[in-house]
């Protein structure tokens, strides 16, 4: 099984409102398809079961997908992502990390829309 560490679940970044969601929606195609998905969002704490620190979702995480983008996560250490992470992927659906500071980390960055590196992910 895989495992996926989700970062951010909210309908928009810093607030606490699940309603509507699309993260929620992938969080749930994820699941269907046998994923494990570890989320890690402070501001849906109370709604969401099983949330976890952000480097405790990552462990042994095949992919660290950013769903929403809380200034929490501004600060995210790379390397100690990728040392937690059995995976070296990670999506960024916003566009909010840095690139370079994930690649410089050892982390093979993917963002949402742009494809020339997606193609190993289809299977």
């Amino acid at each position: 099984d895989k495992t996926v560490a989700l970062y951010g679940v909210t309908y928009k970044p810093d607030i606490d409102d699940i309603r509507e969601s699309p993260v929620m929606i992938i969080k749930a195609l994820l699941e269907e398809e046998g994923c494990n998905v570890r989320v890690c969002d402070s501001h849906a704490a109370e709604k969401i079961e099983n949330n976890f620190g952000i480097y405790d979702a990552a462990k042994d995480a095949d992919i660290a997908v950013l769903g929403v983008n809380h200034r929490e996560f501004e600060t995210v250490d790379f390397g100690k992502l990728k040392s937690v992470m059995r995976g070296n992927a990670v999506l960024d659906t916003r566009n909010y990390w840095s690139q370079s500071s994930v690649e410089n980390a050892g982390l093979d960055y993917y963002l949402l829309g742009k494809s020339d590196k997606m193609d190993k992910w289809e299977n």
